[in-house]
């Protein structure tokens, strides 16, 4: 069962986030701004990630890390729900992290001491060990180059993290690893086990964007013969998958 904590919390926590205008939370060195997932958005994701609260180890609780936290919403929005789990946001954009950071010393989060905020480049050499027991990882990672993709997935080998939710099918994370040249093996490994749609608002519109939650295998299961499905993917990408998996 996922454990509900106080909803009127976390919906006036949110109501305060959300009225943080979208350029508050762009910096000139930090990228644009790609909208923001809505409230039920994030608990659908956890729900899929995390699964039943009550299934949880005793003595090893999940460790759930978001790669380009932003304004902390995943974080804050999973404490409120597994309040046995610990989460670790990293964030590059100095002025995302401070947005976070002010709201997790307040008074408005929920569970605040099972939540980490770290100002933090995935390029950077700290970051393998920021990832330290890490179970389950998750990222929004519109806007990220194919480069910082390709690098989570090889910090994800590194650390040996099992599960992760995404915004990108299998077939374009291994065309994202192949240009970087790392992270193909833990790509190759994924295995998806669930895919759904989530909405999320920028200014006047709402939109969606598909969610998929992996499984990455060990290499003794993920076996050497693989196949991807490659209805739907343009022709180049279609040619990429065959090679990689012939």
């Amino acid at each position: 069962m996922v454990r509900i904590i106080d909803d009127e919390q976390v919906n006036k926590l949110f109501n305060n986030l959300n009225k943080i205008p979208a350029g508050a939370v762009i910096e000139k060195k930090g990228g644009g701004f790609n909208g923001e997932l809505t409230k039920e958005s994030y608990k659908q994701i956890l729900r899929a990630l995390l699964g039943d609260a009550d299934h949880f180890d005793v003595d090893r609780p999940p460790v759930v890390a978001d790669l380009g936290s932003g304004t902390g919403k995943f974080l804050f929005m999973g404490a409120h729900l597994y309040k046995d789990a610990q989460f670790r946001g990293l964030e590059f954009n100095e002025h995302r992290h401070m947005i976070a950071q002010q709201f997790l010393t307040s008074n408005q989060v929920p569970n605040k001491d099972n939540i980490e905020v770290h100002h933090q480049d995935i390029h950077d050499e700290g970051t393998l060990k920021l990832l330290q027991k890490v179970t389950h990882m998750y990222s929004f990672h519109h806007g990220m180059r194919p480069v910082d993709i390709a690098r989570m997935l090889h910090l994800c080998g590194q650390r040996g993290i099992k599960r992760i939710a995404l915004f990108s099918n299998k077939v374009t994370l291994l065309g994202h690893c192949k240009d970087a040249q790392v992270g193909f093996d833990v790509a190759n490994r994924l295995q998806c086990e669930q895919t759904f749609k989530v909405r999320m608002f920028a200014a006047r519109s709402c939109s969606e964007r598909t969610v998929f939650i992996y499984e990455i295998k060990s290499k003794e299961l993920a076996g050497k013969h693989l196949t991807v499905n490659t209805q739907g993917i343009d022709s180049p990408l279609k040619q990429f998958a065959r090679r990689a998996f012939t």
